[in-house]
């Protein structure tokens, strides 16, 4: 079964959901002026590690980056590969602070964080436990009732 659509989804509804959520107000609090700056700046920044990155993958041609780095060895690996993962445990660390912050401001006023917070992460890790296609399922479903939404919202 090819599960390339649904991890594109999975992939799409991530990025939406830092882009839209946390990103405007970091950039707001940022600056006073000129809010172009700091987003032309992290743009750059984007674009020169996209650019070393696939200069890095030109040098092994026909490799990914899986096997790249199964020839190296795994201590070597995880170095390199240890701050994505310090990336990612923050992101979703933040992500999911935010959703819980602002479940509690709308809906459940007399909630405490925490508690969305452990919620969140509780019906997280039951969707883990049963597995990536129950993820991909998932995301699919997200992705096809909100991501019309969010085009409608940017179009008009």
């Amino acid at each position: 079964m090819d599960k390339s659509l649904q991890v594109i989804c999975m992939g799409a509804m991530s990025h939406l959901g830092l882009m839209f959520f946390i990103y405007p107000e970091r950039i707001i609090t940022s600056t006073h002026q000129g809010h172009w700056e700091p987003i032309l700046i992290q743009s750059l920044i984007f674009i020169f590690f996209l650019w070393l990155y696939l200069k890095g993958l030109s040098y092994f041609p026909q490799q990914d980056i899986i096997s790249i780095l199964k020839g190296i060895g795994k201590t070597l690996s995880f170095i390199l590969l240890f701050p994505v993962l310090l990336y990612f445990i923050v992101t979703t660390i933040e992500l999911i602070n935010a959703y819980a912050e602002l479940t509690t401001i709308i809906f459940l006023a007399n909630t405490p964080t925490w508690a969305i917070f452990t919620l969140i992460i509780l019906i997280s890790t039951y969707i883990a436990v049963k597995g990536i296609e129950t993820i991909l399922r998932t995301s699919i479903l997200i992705f096809s009732i909100f991501f019309p939404l969010i085009l409608l919202m940017n179009v008009f």
